[in-house]
């Protein structure tokens, strides 16, 4: 007996050792080759310089790291020396996000129960569950929306109720079926016991579970960090600010003058249940940005319990340190955009097919649906980057037999995303609105909007010598790269198993680039979402051998990157780290508001309006904003063009506008070589003209900055003796 026990490990052993060798047996240079060349590329990474500095001055990506001999510093940038500490204002946010996450779990492990998916380990029950469950949280926030109910806090409370006291039963008593689940994939409290083949096979060279203590500082990071106020420019302009749109008018409708709030929102839309039960609109799009944020974790949990089924625990676990630790999936995640959100959904539709593909179980293939229609609900691109490629893996793994499994995956996604398509089908005669506009046409499009829309979105090229400068952008000098997973995931190559496994992923991750490079306008931020399939290959790189010197250097590694990733978000120089000031202090600061909305803020009146000229950001306005997007009609054109100033005025007042604000820096910025242009009819002559003859009233001079200025709006035309002000005062002509 005891000759047995021993032979098998030697085995396992030299199976698992590169070349078939036992680990007395490697040779010590290429490991420490390897080491040496991550240890270079390191030094590399961080003496490139920054293409974007905060500072905007030049910066190199290691600059930061002086911070490690100045942790005061970093803790100070934790709030404001002139503000108090209060953390007590997030309570009411985090339980209501809370809520809502459990709700969405319980929804979700209702709908699994009916799947029957009893081959899913307690982990991979819990992330599939909750992100079944946002996906129709989504949904049913849109249909409430639709049938204008966003203002009806028991529509949302009294369901949400109902679901977690008939679906949390089965979230959390979860039963594996003993016989197929999963091979013990998981953390003891969550999974069961560790019976992976893999992970035996490892035998003392695996990670234990503890070594996911060290995700807490950065958990904490994401869940501080996405309860900030938004600073973002997209997130104040659409992530956020269509959201509040909707809640403040109560109802979902078509936006004629943000082309972005016409496109798939799912994830932006979470916001609304939470405005509704909390009553404000303030507090309500921070839990939504929360969630969003909060979409890297569960992400990650998704991640940990693929790699521990498919590879082994280790290479879970160093591919899930690895992804939250990246900079890309911090900035993206704490700022309140949703690229890591959808590739979540993204990453799960993948592993819903590999479970397909093992299972040869169809509720698999809903569940892949099911996945696929979150990402879709949320952004254009994944039809590109998630359905195409699910449906080419369908039909190419299938045979003969192709025709229902792609139909059952087809119906799932369309019933749980398709509803934002139909919406726009419906309100602007173009399901993709505002794309295919030559197909489909599309509500306040024409041929010239189009083509500055094109032309701003097409790829700058598509020079096929181009692809190795590309492809070593986005693999080394993009800004918010990690500074492992990229060698880690080239090391995969040498592992000696998983052959079959690694050459998907890597086929994905091919098909990815190049549709990227093909389709899109070729952003960094757009290749995030695969971010998670780049992460789960670096875990299996990190086990390319079974050498004791190597599992050394992997687990310094491992520390190395989370104290990166930790650091980075932290020290206040790439992300706002205000963690522990009060929520009422961020939302008035000047650092983050632009003087003139705070001034807008406190001068105009209740129930009157605000004209924006140039600004497309207005969600920190408290009141009724009337803007337009660059890629949008200008409606201060629009409206005044060709009206005489009595008309203008007259349909000022008619609009409730108190106010125009105009920012020229934003114009200029607009109207710079490369960029998006401007209407030229908005000029400084233009609107000095407009003081002149009485529309407007001379610009304020409180806020102190000359690229923005405020014009209150008179209250009568000059030609008799006297002009009424706003503020009631009368002046002679």
């Amino acid at each position: 007996m005891r000759k047995k026990r021993n032979t098998k490990p030697q085995q396992r052993k030299k199976a698992f050792s590169p070349g078939g060798t036992t680990a007395s047996e490697i040779h010590p240079l290429p490991v420490l080759a390897a080491m040496l060349a991550l240890v270079f590329y390191a030094g590399c990474f961080y003496l490139t310089p920054l293409s974007s500095a905060p500072s905007g001055q030049e910066m190199l990506r290691g600059d930061f790291l002086s911070f490690l001999l100045l942790p005061d510093h970093v803790v100070s940038s934790w709030w404001c020396e002139d503000q108090p500490i209060g953390i007590g204002d997030r309570i009411p946010i985090l339980l209501t996000a809370t809520g809502i996450l459990l709700a969405a779990s319980s929804l979700g492990a209702i709908v699994l129960r009916m799947l029957n998916l009893h081959m899913l380990t307690r982990l991979e029950w819990m992330t599939f569950a909750l992100a079944t469950g946002l996906s129709l949280v989504s949904l049913y926030a849109l249909l409430l929306g639709l049938l204008g109910q966003l203002q009806n806090r028991w529509v949302f409370l009294v369901p949400g109720v109902l679901v977690i006291g008939v679906g949390a039963k089965w979230l959390f008593f979860f039963r594996a079926d003993r016989n197929d689940a999963a091979e013990g994939v998981g953390v003891p409290s969550l999974m069961g016991k560790t019976t992976n083949k893999q992970d035996a096979r490892e035998n003392g060279f695996e990670l234990p579970w503890q070594w996911l203590w060290l995700l807490v500082p950065l958990v904490l990071i994401y869940l501080l960090g996405g309860l900030l106020p938004p600073v973002d420019f997209d997130v104040r302009e659409y992530h956020l600010q269509v959201p509040k749109q909707w809640y403040q008018q109560g109802y979902i409708s078509f936006l004629p003058y943000n082309v972005y709030g016409n496109m798939p929102m799912g994830a932006e839309v979470l916001s609304l249940p939470a405005m509704a039960i909390l009553d404000d609109w303030w507090r309500g799009a921070l839990v939504g940005k929360l969630l969003i944020s909060c979409g890297a974790l569960w992400s990650a949990a998704g991640l940990l319990a693929a790699g521990t089924r498919f590879f082994s625990r280790s290479a879970g676990i160093v591919a899930t340190l690895a992804y939250l630790s990246t900079p890309w999936v911090l900035v993206v995640s704490v700022g309140g955009l949703v690229e890591v959100y959808w590739g979540g959904f993204l990453f799960l539709t993948l592993f819903a097919f590999a479970l397909w593909r093992k299972y040869q179980q169809l509720s698999c293939i809903v569940l892949m649906g099911i996945m696929a229609a979150g990402a879709i609900a949320c952004k254009y691109p994944a039809m590109l980057f998630v359905v195409v490629p699910s449906v080419a893996l369908i039909v190419a793994t299938s045979g003969r037999d192709w025709l229902k499994p792609m139909t059952l995956f087809l119906i799932s996604m369309i019933v749980v995303g398709g509803a934002w398509y139909g919406k726009n089908a419906l309100f602007a005669g173009n399901p993709t609105y505002p794309l295919l506009y030559n197909v489909f046409g599309g509500k306040t499009r024409d041929s010239e909007l189009d083509a500055k829309w094109t032309k701003a979105h097409r790829p700058p090229g598509r020079n096929p010598l181009d692809l190795p400068k590309k492809l070593g952008h986005v693999a080394f000098f993009s800004d918010w790269q990690s500074p492992v997973l990229i060698p880690l995931m080239l090391l995969a190559g040498f592992t000696p198993f998983w052959r079959k496994k690694k050459r998907f992923l890597a086929g994905y991750l091919c098909f990815a680039f190049l549709a990227w490079w093909v389709f899109t306008h070729q952003l960094d931020r757009f290749l995030v979402p695969i971010i998670p399939v780049v992460a789960l290959l670096a875990g299996v790189g990190a086990y390319w051998t079974r050498s004791p010197a190597w599992g050394l250097f992997v687990r310094l590694t491992l520390c190395w990157i989370v104290l990166h990733g930790t650091l980075f978000a932290a020290c206040g120089v790439f992300l706002d780290s205000r963690f522990l000031m009060s929520l009422q202090a961020l939302r008035d600061d000047p650092r983050r508001v632009k003087a003139a909305h705070l001034e807008l803020n406190q001068i105009v009146p209740q129930g009157k309006a605000v004209l924006l000229v140039g600004d497309a950001e207005p969600f920190d306005l408290e009141m009724h904003v009337f803007y337009s997007t660059v890629f949008d009609r200008c409606l201060f054109e629009q409206w005044l063009k060709g009206c005489s100033p009595s008309q203008q005025l007259e349909l000022l007042h008619d609009k409730n506008v108190s106010h125009v604000y105009v920012d020229w820096a934003e114009i200029a910025r607009y109207r710079s070589k490369g960029n998006y242009g401007f209407t030229s009819y908005v000029t400084r002559k233009l609107l000095s003209r407009m003081v002149q003859e009485g529309v407007l009233l001379p610009p304020r001079t409180e806020t102190q900055v000359r690229d923005e200025e405020i014009y209150p709006v008179s209250k009568g035309l000059r030609g008799s003796h006297r002009i009424v002000h706003p503020s009631g005062k009368m002046d002679s002509d």
